[in-house]
């Protein structure tokens, strides 16, 4: 009687690390992970700083990620919600801003009205204002299956 009971006992448990085994390398099949890092150069030159936010072209077609670049203009593109495709059409946008240091603004002469109302100053923007919004910037990339890397070129000058 132990012996069957020994038996049944191993058999469970290694019923049971199978199962587990199979519902933690199942999924669904049209859901592919992967980690893409975006590029983004300024001039051709790397940014530091800077916040890439990619957005599905189509609707359920993949999740909006984002990343801040380092000192090699390299960012990790990370998804904004658990799960969904890596890949496919997206739109991309490019942000960064500073708040200028006083004395860096270029005030106006005293006036009454600069006086009358508290307004900060303008934001600097580092990355011109164009590309920020990824609907907006005119920047679209292509992530096929198993691509780890986009490269995004921007300008300073009006485009």
């Amino acid at each position: 009687m132990t012996r069957t009971l020994n038996w049944f006992v191993l058999a469970l448990i290694t019923g049971g690390l199978t199962g587990l085994g199979l519902v933690g390398c199942g999924g669904r099949a049209d859901v592919q992970f992967a980690e893409v890092d975006a590029v983004v150069l300024l001039d051709g030159k790397p940014i530091e700083g800077a916040t890439v936010t990619l957005v599905p072209v189509s609707e359920g077609q993949g999740v909006s990620a984002t990343g801040r670049t380092d000192a090699s203009g390299r960012a990790r593109l990370l998804p904004t919600q658990s799960g969904g495709k890596v890949q496919g059409e997206y739109y991309v946008g490019v942000a960064k801003s500073e708040v200028p240091q006083r004395g860096e603004e270029e005030e106006e002469e005293s006036s009454p009205s600069a006086e009358q109302y508290s307004v900060g100053p303008e934001l600097k923007h580092i990355v011109p204002k164009r590309y920020n919004d990824p609907r907006e910037s005119g920047i679209r990339v292509s992530i096929a299956p198993g691509q780890r890397e986009v490269r995004i070129e921007l300008t300073s000058g009006e485009s």
